[in-house]
């Protein structure tokens, strides 16, 4: 019965263990008083600077007496029951030792996997995601034209300026944030941008009507993310179900480089300041052609 009693808890452990890796982008099994479990933290930390409040860190030497059975499941599902035991997306890296190991051979992996999974937000250095997305743009005879891209194909081999609204047709968007960048083209073009791209989390169709109704059909091309996809991967979509709109993009402005982002501006909550393309302009030194 003793036996049987014990296995119950195991599996309950190890159910419990395994639903907590998958829910997150990293959880760390720690002890405070463990020199290679603050050694792994600090690396951690110092690797993904904000997004390390996205890390969830569980601490064995405070969690009483669940914590034999956590050992045990951590055995069971990892083959190590020792600590750090650091999950990544839901399988065991390993412990510190490994984190180093890891680092010193695909510096950007955790990076990446934080982009990947919503939970960071994108900044210079990063590559811009691959998806499937939605564009609109002016055909040869004026008309406004929606066309299936991956995204690479949107900033390979260009210099280009992405910004991103909450909304298509609303009052800040269609009155000062998109304007911005209307009255700024030739500015922007004598700086090296080859290309602007105007986002948001609205499907196709919104996003051809308001490419006529802005004026911005044949100038900016508009792009769709229906699904929040593109938002999530660089960690700008935002849950404005408060206001009734259910997950947005936050505003924003990136300028890329072939791919590679060199420059990041995210306006505060209900601001429209830091991403348009006057305060762009600012800080935007002059680009290279590729």
């Amino acid at each position: 019965v003793c036996s049987a009693a014990m296995s119950h808890d195991l599996r309950k452990s190890i159910a419990w263990v395994s639903r907590e890796v998958h829910a997150r982008p990293m959880v760390v099994f720690s002890k405070t008083t463990c020199p290679f479990c603050l050694e792994a933290k600090k690396i951690l930390e110092r690797e993904l600077g904000a997004a390390y409040a996205s890390v969830k860190i569980f601490e064995l030497d405070e969690m009483g007496s669940e914590a034999s059975g956590t050992s045990s499941a951590l055995l069971a599902l990892s083959g190590m029951a020792t600590v750090p035991n650091i999950f990544l997306k839901g399988e065991s890296i390993g412990g510190c030792s490994e984190l180093q190991g890891l680092l010193s051979e695909k510096p950007d992996l955790l990076r990446t996997r934080f982009l990947e999974a919503g939970a960071a937000t994108v900044r210079a250095g990063d590559k811009m995601p691959s998806i499937k997305l939605k564009i609109v743009e002016a055909t040869e005879a004026g008309a406004a034209a929606v066309r299936d891209v991956d995204s690479a194909e949107l900033f390979r081999g260009k210099n280009v300026v992405l910004f991103g609204v909450p909304a298509a047709f609303s009052p800040s968007c269609s009155d000062k944030h998109m304007p911005s960048y209307l009255n700024n083209m030739d500015q922007l073009k004598s700086k090296g941008v080859d290309e602007v791209y105007c986002m948001a989390v609205n499907d196709a169709f919104v996003m051809k009507a308001w490419a006529t109704q802005s004026k911005a059909l044949g100038k900016i091309t508009l792009i769709a993310d229906g699904n929040g996809e593109l938002a999530k991967r660089l960690g700008l979509l935002t849950d404005a179900s408060g206001g009734g709109m259910g997950m947005r993009s936050r505003r924003f402005a990136i300028v890329v480089r072939d791919e590679q982002v060199s420059h990041v501006a995210v306006d505060a909550p209900m601001k429209t300041h830091v991403s348009t393309a006057d305060a762009l302009l600012l800080h935007l030194a002059p680009l290279s052609k590729l």
